[in-house]
């Protein structure tokens, strides 16, 4: 019987994003008050890292034992990343770019963009305190879309749960209907947005982005139709998280489009799966 409700625990778990499953948890467990402390990584190549975050949560736990997206950042590794430039679109609480930095080392630098508030604030918490990382990991308060000025955007504040890491823009087409969010007490405000393309007109090409990881919640086709003319440029190569049939169709006919290939590298229990693509 154990190993019947365990197993179904599982399946629900893995149906569930993060945020939602928390809560659900939460509701049949009864409240807990979030008590986030410093905990000190232990695995290679994180070795050191000091996070700031609620040891007690599910996905906490992942980036603790280092299980946490372990399939992006070995697929990254093979790719000789050292000295390289990644840009990490939708950065959360960092957790990615303190990854990516350590794969790029001291000759490297990753771009953390993150527009919501909170994250932002974790973000430059855990820097202060890993000084190494704070040389390599550019924070950059923006959204990123297909536009380039202010945008509508939905969000929460409240991190360990994880709904914080379901913001999303309001041209996005989220996991859920939109009116789910509501109810779950995210706040309609607004944020500055620009497209990968306006961001890097002016810049040194040898400076352009090698690599892309985008998890921006129902915003990946935005993010890469405003970064056409970076990606005919520059060829990085992408990581995409897609959330839904309807983004994975516009965003292969657009890699299509621009000469590029990809592949499914990483599937989820329900239906989230991660995309690599590379130039042809």
């Amino acid at each position: 019987m154990k190993t019947t409700t365990k197993s179904a625990k599982d399946i629900v778990k893995g149906l569930t994003p993060p945020f939602l499953y928390d809560t659900v948890r939460s509701l049949i467990k009864g409240s807990k008050q979030p008590r986030p402390s410093w905990i000190t990584l232990n695995y290679k190549p994180m070795v050191s890292v000091k996070l700031y975050l609620d040891p007690t949560g599910s996905w906490q736990q992942k980036m603790i034992d280092g299980s946490y997206d372990r399939f992006l950042f070995d697929q990254i590794a093979k790719l000789n990343p050292k000295g390289k430039t990644i840009y990490d679109l939708g950065a959360h609480i960092g957790y990615h770019s303190y990854y990516f930095a350590k794969l790029v080392s001291e000759t490297g630098t990753v771009y953390a963009f993150e527009p919501n508030l909170a994250n932002i604030s974790r973000i430059e918490m855990i820097l202060k305190n890993n000084p190494d990382l704070q040389k390599i990991v550019k924070l950059q308060k923006v959204a990123i879309s297909d536009m380039t000025g202010k945008t509508e955007f939905n969000m929460s504040e409240d991190i360990e749960s994880g709904r914080s890491s379901g913001n999303f823009i309001g041209k996005a087409d989220p996991f859920f209907n939109k009116e789910v969010y509501k109810y779950k007490n995210f706040q309609k405000t607004e944020v500055s947005v620009t497209s990968l393309d306006d961001l890097t007109k002016d810049v040194d090409p040898r400076l352009l982005p090698d690599i892309i990881k985008i998890d921006i919640e129902g915003a990946e086709f935005l993010a890469l139709k405003g970064a056409t003319g970076l990606l005919e440029r520059k060829k990085p190569v992408l990581f995409i998280e897609v959330h839904s049939m309807q983004n994975m169709f516009k965003i292969m006919t657009f890699l299509n489009s621009i000469s590029y290939r990809s592949e499914i590298i990483h599937t989820e229990n329900n239906g989230i799966c991660y995309l690599q693509a590379q130039a042809k």
